[in-house]
């Protein structure tokens, strides 16, 4: 085994504990001591057919190295590409058409949410994650509005990556913990997501969760759930609360 699969499967291990600084700080610790350990070139991954393709967009090369490796570890996700810059990780999108994209928010040149609204507009199903080390409120916000599907710290446990990813996949958005914990009103309205909207619609018409879920063609558990989840980011007490804050915040339209 080589240096460089050693690091592959040392940091596929780390991905089961600790965060996701600790996993790159042992990488940049391997890499640095080890002179035989090179980081040029590009490692041959097996695509599983099956699982979830992701593309890297983030400047700091040791964090996409560490990621790319912790990632491909895993057998459910195969990294398909990496990108330094905002404007190499659009042509790769348009490319690859990735499953899921990480994406840094600050990036020297195209932003992180430049980028994203560029690939939203193209490609509106895009799922896209921001993986990023800002807490600013005014960053979340402004990449949930420019149609990224979730938000998470590069202080996220790999374990909360590993599940944000899946639920990207799975259409659904995902903020970090510490976002939930701390939800303000701008990032509770910027997460409300198209179906939450679509839904909030049917409640301003005095539609109940059977209706919802009959006109919709989805289970009356998920109904309620997503009504649930409306009335969470919203803070609303009840249905009509969250209607009237709704068309407060400009979600919906008389």
């Amino acid at each position: 085994m080589g240096a460089i699969e050693d690091v592959a499967a040392r940091t596929g291990q780390l991905a089961n504990s600790g965060c996701l600084v600790a996993t790159v700080e042992w990488f940049i610790n391997t890499v640095s001591s080890d002179s035989s350990t090179t980081l040029g070139g590009n490692i041959d991954v097996q695509v599983n057919p099956s699982s979830i393709r992701i593309l890297l967009i983030d400047d700091h090369t040791l964090m996409r190295k560490a990621l790319a490796n912790m990632l491909n570890a895993n057998p459910n996700f195969s990294v398909v590409a990496e990108a330094a810059c905002g404007g190499s990780g659009i042509v790769m999108f348009q490319k690859l058409r990735p499953d899921v994209t990480l994406l840094d928010v600050s990036m020297p040149g195209m932003t992180g949410i430049e980028v994203m609204s560029l690939i939203h507009a193209e490609f509106p199903s895009a799922r896209v994650l921001m993986l990023s080390s800002s807490y600013a409120e005014e960053d979340i916000v402004q990449a949930l509005e420019a149609g990224a599907c979730g938000y998470l710290f590069k202080s996220a446990r790999p374990i909360e990556l590993t599940k944000a990813i899946i639920a990207a996949h799975a259409g659904r958005r995902v903020l970090s913990p510490e976002v939930e914990s701390n939800n303000t009103e701008r990032i509770a309205t910027a997460a409300v997501s198209d179906r939450e909207i679509e839904i909030l619609n049917l409640l301003r018409k005095g539609m109940n969760n059977a209706d919802i879920s009959l006109l919709l063609c989805i289970s009356k558990h998920t109904a309620k759930a997503h009504v649930a989840s409306i009335l969470r980011k919203l803070h609303a007490a009840d249905r009509a609360e969250a209607v009237a804050i709704a068309f407060e915040q400009c979600l919906l339209k008389f």
